[in-house]
């Protein structure tokens, strides 16, 4: 199974690193669009695919070489922390600590 970032709830099955792969994970039984994601993914927009019979839809991604700080997306439809009253804005739970030369 690869590294993965979870659509529910952010986690991600390691602790990620700039260049690193990842996939998707979505455990819904609907497609997600995850958009707003350029600031730590290479790609901006990435269509994840429902669960099937056997296991939870994937797709390939990567950490771009630079990430920011910000590891927040936006997924359409919403699944993140469903039941939640105020589930928050989708995230990466455990992004890396990016270390940077302030001048």
């Amino acid at each position: 199974m690869p590294t993965t970032i979870n659509l529910v709830d952010g986690t991600a099955s390691i602790h990620l690193s700039a260049g690193d792969h990842f996939a998707w994970e979505n455990n819904t039984d609907q497609p997600v669009v995850v958009s707003n994601c350029s600031e730590f993914c290479v790609g901006s927009t990435y269509t994840v695919p429902a669960r099937t019979a056997t296991g939870p839809g994937l797709l390939a991604g990567q950490i771009n070489s630079n990430p920011a700080d910000n590891w927040t997306f936006v997924e359409t439809p919403s699944v993140w922390r469903p039941g939640v009253i105020n589930p928050g804005v989708p995230h990466v739970q455990n992004p890396p600590v990016m270390h940077r030369d302030v001048a």
